[in-house]
């Protein structure tokens, strides 16, 4: 018997059908916009000109569906500005060398064989032999010969430690000789007396140059052929400023007395510090009177920075 064109029921013998079987739907791969670069390579004819939906913008550059198409740079980078001279630093003073007297000078009313015949106890034989020089009666070589007979008997090493540590000195000589040394310049105590007292300014000063006296309670004595004479100063600075390549212009005196004048004549700026009469007062560029070595250092300090790496010039005499 014939099925009816359209059932409306499924008899007993007739099965539903089986449920179609989809395929899991995958996740999305999201979509990723193209870079204007590959966008445009994919619109370029083969003659290279690009498609474009709109007109050009009024700058000329195209537009791809509202949105401008990138114009590549050029593969030559554009020259880079030239680099600016690097500033020249300016050239560094030439150090500088100080000279420093002692009798007098650094010693304020004083010499060092002074000091070392009152600790020995002969302070007046000595007196009268410094008077004797002063007056012209002897000179250096004969005044180290008989200083030294006169405490060679007395005088110890006690005696000379005392005397330096107890003999007075010009206020601030220590700074002055410490910013000496923090700067990189030199100083040098130049004395004709005895180094028995002048060495010890070694632990503040690299250079010590004194007439050589026998160590006390040694043997010996003083050759006269040997004692430093004023003419010697000369030869000292000189030779020691080649040494440590000081220009001579920028070598400095301190001093008080005639002897110093030789060297006054010879260095590129003198110092007298509270001079005697007996020095001439055109002998030195600046003069001291007072107890405070940082004055006139100071001084002497304006004239090196102002100058610079040249010299000081030896202008007319200032009173520090």
């Amino acid at each position: 018997m014939p099925l009816p064109a359209h059932p409306t029921r499924l008899g007993a013998d007739h099965r539903a059908p089986a449920p179609v079987r989809r395929r899991p739907r995958l996740p999305a791969v999201p979509r990723h916009r193209d870079t204007p670069a590959i966008a445009e390579r994919r619109l370029r004819d083969q003659d290279g000109t690009p498609h474009c939906t709109h007109a050009a913008v009024a700058d000329g550059r195209p537009f791809l569906k509202g949105r401008p198409i990138p114009v590549l740079a050029s593969a030559t980078p554009a020259p880079l500005p030239p680099r600016p001279a690097a500033a020249t630093a300016p050239a560094p003073p030439a150090p500088a060398l100080h000279v420093f007297d002692l009798d007098g000078t650094l010693l304020r009313h004083t010499t060092a064989a002074l000091e070392l015949a009152r600790h020995a106890g002969v302070h007046a034989r000595v007196q009268e032999l410094e008077q004797q020089l002063s007056a012209g009666h002897i000179g250096h070589a004969r005044f180290a010969v008989l200083a030294h007979a006169a405490w060679k008997d007395h005088l110890t090493l006690e005696h000379a430690h005392l005397a330096f540590g107890q003999a007075s000195w010009l206020a601030g000589m220590w700074e002055v000789f410490a910013d000496i040394r923090a700067r990189g310049d030199h100083a040098l105590v130049l004395t004709l007396g005895p180094d028995t007292f002048a060495r010890h300014l070694s632990e503040w000063v690299d250079h010590v140059v004194a007439t050589a006296y026998p160590a006390p309670g040694s043997p010996g004595c003083v050759v006269a052929q040997d004692a430093l004479r004023p003419q010697d100063k000369v030869a000292a600075t000189r030779d020691l400023a080649q040494e440590l390549s000081v220009p001579s212009q920028r070598t400095i005196a301190y001093g008080d007395g005639p002897t110093d004048q030789p060297l006054f004549d010879a260095v590129g700026l003198a110092v007298a510090v509270n001079p005697s009469q007996k020095l001439p007062p055109e002998a030195a560029q600046f003069t001291y009177r007072g107890d405070d070595l940082r004055v006139p250092y100071a001084a002497v300090r304006a004239a090196l920075d102002t100058a610079g790496p040249d010299s000081p010039s030896a202008g007319p005499q200032h009173s520090a």
